[in-house]
């Protein structure tokens, strides 16, 4: 496959792209010779990689004319505008890119369901008290995420945010079985992932109900990338291929979480040969 295989580029990203007005996505596309493709950029935090597979799982189902899609990834979390271990609680940003290629039939990962949930209104864990400024860095430089999420404790958020997370994320999962068709016990499902958080959030948030309903390994895959931005989802896709951790057959869940909230359960099977 070349660049002009492809029909739609879809690119995600949490922070700073290295321009200040300018499309990211048609410079990926430009890079890779994809003449022929509609580029497309994609924002929801860290949950964009995520989200970039079902916008263009869709497009794959429903537009005849996109037989080839690309999902990319890209984020660089330097100084001076982000400090990648003190701009956030319990997360080390990692620098990285992720990219995955979609088509209707093939060799590889086939998607089985993709399930996803979301909360709008927890969207000021990220907003705090702070007023719309008119430019970037503005309220703090670098990037203080650990500002915003103390004004949002403040005012109760962190008591809502633990009375709706985990009712969030075990439906999104519990959907994304039903939509699959598997019973959480189902022998084929081989193992899953989760977001390359800190271990608070995840003990806090998705070990305890991803171990209540499932009875498979739980990979945690983020120890020499650390958090990496929207690309985690993807990277996990690509560790669990690499690794050759499911026979033909096999199912392996990846699951996702970005502030705003959303939440998404990507089941993915082996292809048979």
């Amino acid at each position: 496959m070349n660049g002009t295989d492809i029909d739609l580029v879809l690119h995600g990203w949490v922070y700073h792209q290295g321009q200040d007005f300018w499309s990211p996505a048609h410079y990926v596309a430009h890079q890779l010779g994809a003449v022929n493709a509609v580029p497309m950029g994609l924002q929801q935090m860290c949950h964009v990689g995520a989200m970039g597979l079902h916008t263009a799982a869709v497009r794959l189902q429903a537009d005849p004319s996109v037989r080839t899609a690309l999902v990319t990834t890209g984020d660089r979390f330097t100084a001076p505008g982000f400090d990648r271990w003190r701009s956030d609680y319990d997360a080390a940003f990692g620098d990285g890119g992720t990219a995955a290629v979609l088509a209707r039939s093939g060799p590889g990962l086939r998607i089985a369901s993709y399930a996803t949930s979301a909360a709008p209104e927890l969207e000021t864990m990220y907003r705090g008290n702070d007023a719309f400024s008119t430019a970037p860095l503005s309220h703090s430089a670098p990037i203080d995420a650990r500002r915003t999420k103390k004004a949002f404790l403040a005012a109760g958020g962190m008591a809502r945010f633990a009375e709706i997370g985990p009712v969030k994320v075990r439906q999104t999962l519990l959907t994304a079985l039903r939509e699959a068709g598997l019973e959480p016990d189902d022998p084929r499902i081989r193992c899953a992932a989760l977001s390359r958080l800190g271990p608070k959030t995840i003990e806090l948030l998705y070990l305890p109900i991803m171990k209540d309903v499932l009875k498979v390994d739980i990979l945690q895959l983020g120890a020499h990338t650390g958090h990496l931005g929207g690309g985690d989802s993807l990277a996990n896709l690509a560790d669990i291929w690499d690794q050759d951790l499911l026979a033909p057959g096999e199912y392996a869940i990846s699951f996702s979480g970005g502030g705003g909230f959303t939440w998404s359960c990507l089941i993915v099977q082996r292809a048979e040969v």
